[in-house]
């Protein structure tokens, strides 16, 4: 009769082993390390990156309306 601890380490053991070094992998990936930020520090980047963008187009946005009610005004004024 095999213990629980020889039927672990026969057919369990490996798998488990296999499930924490890409868990390991996968945590990697999003944390980064000394060499390279993660996916989530990517992730933020980007966001402040749109954030910025947003921002302009509608700046942008605001501008142009505020140009054509101007143009409309004055040619309904003349």
């Amino acid at each position: 009769m095999h213990s629980e601890e020889e039927f672990y380490d026969r057919f369990c053991k490996n798998h488990f082993t296999q499930i924490e070094e890409k868990q390991d992998k996968v945590l990697e990936l999003l944390q980064g390390d000394n060499k390279t930020p993660g996916l989530v520090e990517e992730v933020r980047g980007l966001k402040k990156v749109y954030r910025a963008v947003v921002g302009a187009i509608g700046a942008i946005l605001i501008i142009i309306f505020a140009q054509a009610v101007d143009w409309i005004m004055h040619r309904l004024g003349s």
